[in-house]
């Protein structure tokens, strides 16, 4: 039954007891819902905490210590579990008062141990929503319970709600994002020389996006201002922060249980860094609004920093053999943001973290972080030629014609690579037998750094149906690649540089033959490229590649085809290797 519902016959038990008994299955009915009932004082619940200092006089003092004892004294029903003194570290709170931070001891304790409307124990066990929005369980009368805490004497009955007694302190359990920002904050203290505005951390980061409401809710109304405004003498607020949301990891809601990588402000510093130089905006960016590559860069530095960090835990049924993050999509690319394999195991990816458990989950902490940045976010691009394609308008396409075949059409071919189904390509066809056909195509998406370019193609036998004749039907691609990359200005320039084969003089490239290939496709390595500006998250091209074949006449007449098969255009991150150190 909804806990509203459950607080509203609490209410009205007592005065409906009388009717019930008029109906022979009263007794059922008693068993379940009616209240126990204790003592009923006259006064209100501020008025009977004052009445029993001699064991709840701590409780008072720091009640009145946050301005919280107006509250008890109001005509807003309220329930209260008030501990015992000596149960609790009094002069902590005190001092974390006396530094300026009262909310948190108002949320984590004072609020941690009242709960809006009367609510009493009863025959049967039931949930209560605290004004903090923890939920906690309040036992049977028989086991009188608050949690994990003793109710020494429960069910006072007030004037404006019910006062119990418990024998220990309803310890506060934060949120993932509690533990965070406490975390943040201990850091700050432990280094007073650092400008807090100058701390790159993934908290000063998150904390500009809380966008958190008021919960009119679960707030105590007390009247209206001289401009009619409404006015609270407890507000209760409605977490929200529009980063995480958009993360889809909210963290800092109670109903979630989530996993969380929380690297120090040293590492998250180091891999924000290692960020920003793929970032590295085209400064034409400014034209439009003053520091936006700046902005742009900070941005989403900040969210590579971030990326895969998040795991909701009801969303990850296989986390034994891999652990999808809050950043996967299914719909985009189901191998992207997914780590393969036990990440508790030794070499696992929260193997090695200090765990911390919350109330919705757990945090791991560490060093350094579990994965590297081409794990992380400097990935690889693969453009799909049939959407990037440049307008025929601009003269970038010429002596051909293209036929895009979308995925799902099957081509059909008896070959030593078996049969071949349901590939998407795009079909590059010669105008005459005299031409050279050209095509551009756009590249989105691109960040600042070297790319190793490669291009994948398929051998015209992919189209033939029935049997091959690896004679004619086999035929090898030749052509020459030109990239175009956009000026400081943001303008495409009209010139390409043309690019050579790694370690030659030569401009051509070759595919290869299907003899040696294991697979239909064919993957033919151009060469590296390094760009300087970074056009993540834009909607214009940062660069523009262009295939020009280059087949000459007595090329045609053995073995070498001016039609094309084209899949698509992979941009890989390049990896310088290592040197030996010899």
């Amino acid at each position: 039954m909804n806990t509203k519902i459950k607080k509203a016959l609490g209410l009205g038990v007592l005065a409906l007891a009388g009717l019930f008994a008029l109906y022979s299955c009263a007794d059922k009915w008693e068993d379940h819902y009616e209240t126990v009932q204790g003592e009923t004082y006259q006064g209100t619940l501020l008025d009977y905490l004052e009445s029993q200092s001699e064991q709840l006089s701590d409780f008072a003092e720091i009640l009145k210590a946050v301005g919280y004892e107006s509250n008890l004294a109001s005509n807003q029903m309220f329930t209260v579990w008030a501990p015992v003194n000596g149960s609790f570290d009094k002069e902590a709170l005190l001092a974390t008062i006396e530094r300026g931070d009262k909310e948190r001891v108002v949320e984590r304790f004072v609020q941690n141990h009242i709960a809006l409307y009367s609510i009493s124990l009863s025959p049967n066990e039931q949930d209560v929503t605290l004004q903090n929005s923890k939920v906690i369980k309040l036992s049977s009368a028989a086991e009188a319970k608050f949690g994990d805490c003793d109710i020494i004497k429960p069910n006072v009955a007030c004037k404006n709600g019910v006062f119990n007694v418990i024998g220990a302190e309803n310890v506060y359990i934060p949120t993932i994002y509690e533990i965070m920002e406490d975390d943040y904050k201990d850091y700050l203290l432990a280094n007073p020389d650092l400008n807090p505005e100058e701390v790159v951390s993934m908290m000063s980061f998150l904390e500009a996006y809380n966008a958190d409401s008021l919960d009119e809710s679960k707030s105590v109304f007390f009247g209206l201002d001289m401009n009619g405004n409404r006015v609270y003498i407890d507000s209760v607020m409605i977490r929200n922060n529009t980063i995480l949301k958009m993360l889809d990891a909210l963290v800092y809601e109670e109903d979630s249980t989530y996993w969380t990588v929380v690297p120090t402000v040293e590492a998250y510093q180091q891999r924000y860094e290692e960020a920003k130089k793929f970032l590295v905006y085209n400064p034409s960016v400014n034209a439009i609004t003053p520091n936006m590559s700046d902005s742009l860069q900070n941005r989403y530095a900040h969210l590579f920093a971030m990326r895969d960090l998040f795991f909701n835990v009801n969303a990850n049924e296989h986390y034994s053999d891999s652990l999808k993050s809050t950043d996967y999509n299914a719909g985009l690319n189901w191998k992207e943001h997914v780590y393969r394999g036990d990440p508790f195991g030794s070499d696992g990816i929260l193997a090695n973290a200090e765990v911390v458990e919350c109330s919705n989950g757990n945090i791991y902490k560490v060093n350094e972080y579990p994965y590297s940045i081409y794990d992380q976010f400097f990935k690889e691009i693969s453009a799909t030629l049939t959407n990037s394609l440049v307008d025929v308008t601009n003269s970038n396409t010429k002596n051909c014609t293209m036929d895009p075949v979308p995925s799902g059409r099957t081509i059909f071919t008896e070959s030593i690579s078996g049969k071949v189904w349901n590939l998407e390509y795009l079909h590059l066809i010669p105008t005459t037998n005299l031409v050279q056909p050209q095509v551009t195509f756009k590249i989105t998406g691109t960040l600042s750094g070297t790319y190793d370019l490669k291009l994948v193609t398929l051998s015209p036998q992919f189209l033939v149906k029935g049997e091959i004749n690896p004679e004619t039907d086999d035929k090898l691609y030749k052509f020459r690649v030109n990239l175009f990359q956009r000026d400081e200005n943001g303008d495409m320039p009209q010139r390409a540089t043309t690019l050579y084969v790694p370690g030659t003089k030569t401009r051509d490239f070759e595919s290869h033959p299907v003899t040696e290939l294991s697979t239909p496709y064919d993957t033919i390595d151009i060469c590296p490229i390094t760009l300087d500006h970074c056009y993540y998250g834009r909607d214009e091209a940062g660069i523009m590649v262009q295939l020009v074949t280059n087949v000459s006449s007595s090329l045609l007449k053995n073995g070498y085809s001016r039609e094309m098969l084209l899949h698509k255009i992979l941009l890989v991150p390049h990896v310088e290797e290592e040197e030996s150190g010899e």
